[in-house]
């Protein structure tokens, strides 16, 4: 109790020195940034919505990414609040997947919604464990609310929705829902509310998603794909019909230079050979899926996607090592059927199977393949700039390999002379960004530079603190745990919400006197969130933190090339020291 009250006297003296200077809210850039010179990529268990809160602390320009949401979970979602709000009327069977939702039906059940929105109540996942499946619509693809006293009037914006799937009727459908039921539900002042665009995520190699046909498996039928954008823009144009006062959805796609099978990919070969192939393998990628104008913008990962498992590195006692690993893969991925008596492989009685066992080493190869897709294929920025002098009409975001902030100003220079709507205009960051959120605080200044450099006003607003920002986001901690328990939601999901809270700022403090006592007591505590709310668990961690640190400005940072870091156990899962 002593340790946090003397933060709270520490954090609230802070506030009272920011309240002294000239307000934040009056130092607004004249016009909503829409130019993605830097993002924040999205990614699988880390761009949530508190994540994104969190970062909007840090950088009010940064283009913001959800996490990838199935296209499949949106729709069921929303007919389940459909089903709610529109009681009386009779709807086609809720696993019709042809079925034509409207969007006179969409605007009428989120009209419906705003005006009673704990009807829907809250649906965190099950009593046995988080099910996605279970989230209700406004949880799915909803916003994180600004206070009116927030200091930032842009809330989430620019953020962009991330859809996988490969049924262009669902994605359609998915795409107009989510950009009705993206859009704040509360009284806000923001310039801007909403998405600024729905992404396709043409470029997730992993298992779990490409075992749905998803993901980078998309990349084989680039028809197909402009199919889906083709009716992903129906449905958004037809919502700005009904609708037009609405602000315009764009529709971009997120993809790599092109798929290969990882049992039979040699990565010295490819490392032998030029940007040529990769270059005339993404060429007619892109060609085919902005043809028609349906994509104006590309975020490409310069690197191949490689699909499926990866063969074992181990070598067995003949050192056979390729034959038997791929045997064995072969057995690992085939499935039995009837009439298969004489395969002793597949059908003996003797062997027993360890379900527990081999469900966990599935989800170690699954890890393994997802990480080696960010190392082992080569990375291949030049194809991005000979792609962008191929096609002038499109915007391409350069996306892999980049783990500083120079080497985002340095693409960001180098675009800084391209003033049309094609061309690089800049890059997206993912796990860097994770592990050294402070590093990439500055990126407002390079929007501030453009905006003089055309002419415009510039404008340098005072940035905050570490324990200001961090301040702020326990502020939200606790609105967030009010505001599900007032929707009903179970003990369990208020245990889970708040794990998730607690993971968002562990990095905060990254480089800084006082980071390794705060991560360790972040973890300590993380075991006690069925007691102990969020705001609890983050004020007594900081109280950790000396006073020189809380104190220092977001954007002044020790590199992440100059801190020792420990290469053990490599994790990409939360609250790891460092995600790889």
């Amino acid at each position: 109790q002593h340790r946090q009250s003397h933060l709270a006297l520490l954090l609230s003296s802070s506030a009272t020195q920011t309240t002294s200077s000239p307000p934040q809210q009056q130092q607004q850039l004249e016009h909503p940034i829409e130019r993605e010179i830097f993002s924040v990529a999205p990614m699988m268990g880390h761009t949530n919505k508190h994540y994104r809160y969190f970062y909007r602390l840090l950088s009010r320009y940064t283009h913001l990414y959800t996490e990838m949401i199935p296209s499949t979970q949106i729709v069921r979602a929303y007919k389940r609040t459909r089903g709610i709000y529109l009681k009386n009327k009779n709807h086609p069977s809720s696993h019709d997947k042809n079925e034509i939702i409207s969007p006179e039906e969409v605007l009428e059940v989120y009209s419906r919604y705003l005006e009673k929105p704990h009807l829907e109540g809250y649906g965190c996942g099950r009593e046995q464990g988080d099910d996605a499946n279970e989230k209700p619509l406004s949880e799915l693809v909803g916003l994180s609310s600004f206070s009116s006293s927030s200091s930032s009037l842009i809330g989430e914006y620019p953020v962009t929705l991330q859809l996988g799937g490969r049924n262009p009727t669902i994605l359609g459908a998915a795409s107009m829902i989510g950009a009705v039921f993206g859009r704040s539900n509360t009284d806000s002042d923001a310039i801007e509310d909403g998405y600024q665009s729905i992404n396709l995520n043409c470029g997730c190699p992993s298992n779990a998603v490409g075992g749905r046909s998803g993901g980078a498996v998309l990349m084989k039928d680039p028809s197909h794909v402009a199919t889906i954008v083709e009716h992903m823009n129906k449905n958004l144009q037809s919502l700005s019909e009904v609708e037009p006062d609405g602000r315009d959805v764009d529709v971009t796609v997120k993809h790599r230079l092109g798929i290969h099978d990882a049992s039979t990919y040699d990565a010295k070969v490819d490392h032998a050979k030029n940007d040529s192939e990769a270059f005339q393998t993404c060429r007619n990628f892109v060609k085919t899926i902005t043809l028609n104008g349906d994509v104006t913008k590309c975020h490409v990962h310069a690197r191949l996607g490689l699909l499926g498992e990866f063969l074992a590195e181990d070598t067995d006692e003949n050192g056979d090592d390729d034959n038997n690993s791929r045997r064995r893969q072969q057995q690992r991925q085939s499935l039995w059927v009837p009439g298969q008596e004489g395969d002793k492989n597949i059908n003996d009685k003797s062997i027993k199977i360890d379900h527990k066992r081999e469900q966990q080493r599935a989800r170690k190869r699954a890890r393994e393949a997802t990480m080696k897709n960010r190392s082992v294929p080569p990375l291949r920025p030049g194809v991005v700039d000979m792609l962008a002098d191929e096609f002038p009409q499109v915007e391409f975001v350069k996306n892999g390999g980049i783990k500083s902030f120079s080497g985002v100003c340095d693409i960001a220079t180098k675009c800084g002379d391209n003033k049309g709507s094609g061309g690089v205009i800049g890059s997206m960051v993912g796990r860097a960004v994770i592990n050294h959120p402070c590093a990439f605080a500055a990126a407002d200044k390079l929007w501030e530079k453009r905006q003089e450099q055309s002419g415009g006003t510039g404008c340098q607003y005072q940035r905050p603190t570490r324990g200001e920002v961090l301040q702020s986001y326990i502020n939200y901690c606790e609105r967030e745990e009010e505001r599900i328990r007032n929707l009903g939601a179970s003990p369990q999901s208020i245990k889970i919400l708040r794990s998730r809270l607690i993971a968002v700022p562990f990095h905060l403090f990254m480089g800084e006197d006082g980071n390794d006592a705060f991560q360790r007591r972040l973890r300590k505590l993380s075991s006690k969130t069925v007691s102990l709310p969020a705001s609890s668990v983050l004020s007594g961690a900081a109280s950790f933190v000396p006073v020189e640190t809380l104190n220092k400005c977001v954007d002044d940072f020790v590199p992440l090339e100059d801190i020792p870091i420990f290469d053990g156990y490599r994790r990409s899962s939360a609250m790891q020291r460092m995600i790889f």
